[in-house]
């Protein structure tokens, strides 16, 4: 039986630290639907195990049909607007498992809101907008999951702000952000200027 995992904390680290697949839960197939998953590409399944991962630069999603390792779908940040919603997926299917586990007594506290607090913002330039870092503090009720303080990275055009980064420091957020703003292949990632400025050693 896989190690059971009590905070969405405790598997992002695992599954950084480890750099192996963390299980999350078995669930059925009403219950995946419930969630909000959109089962109807899938077929005819019993169960699935859902599994959270990190590939080297951001974490994603594997759900394994039916105990059948050559009947797997990845879901990816790109694949649900960013890695904030994959943490979030991450939640409720940890959350659904311990609702249905009647040998799970533990008490653990999830969040139902969370107070988010600006930590850093760095302006690129007059004309072209600024990166944020801001702090989440999910606020506990009982009964629920528990969800530790993460952070996330974002960049302002002045017409729009967007999530490109989040982890468990200002650090990590910004190391993810550097990777998914890549992926768009513009020249100019205002992530890695801020990066570069706070965290590579200063050049004599």
């Amino acid at each position: 039986m896989a190690q059971k995992i009590k905070s969405i904390s405790e598997a992002l680290r695992r599954a950084k630290e480890e750099g192996q697949d963390v299980f999350l839960a078995r669930l059925d197939k009403d219950q995946l639907e419930r969630s909000g998953f959109d089962a109807s590409a899938f077929g005819t399944f019993q169960y699935v195990d859902i599994y959270l991962q990190w590939d080297g630069s951001k974490y994603q999603i594997k759900y394994e049909f039916d105990g059948d390792p050559s009947q797997f779908y990845y879901e990816r940040p790109k694949d649900v607007g960013g890695e904030k919603y994959i943490l979030e997926d991450a939640v409720t299917y940890l959350r659904i498992a311990q609702e249905n586990d009647p040998h799970d007594e533990t008490e653990i506290d999830e969040p139902s809101v969370a107070v988010i607090s600006m930590v850093e913002k760095h302006p690129i330039s007059p004309d072209e907008g600024a990166v944020y870092i801001y702090e989440v503090r999910p606020q506990p009720v009982k009964g629920g999951m528990r969800m530790e303080v993460f952070y996330v990275a974002t960049f302002d055009n002045q017409v729009t702000e967007i999530v490109w980064g989040s982890g468990p420091t200002p650090k990590h957020a910004l190391e993810v952000a550097v990777v998914e703003w890549a992926r768009t292949g513009e020249e100019f990632n205002p992530f890695q200027k801020v990066f570069d400025e706070l965290y590579l050693p200063e050049q004599d």
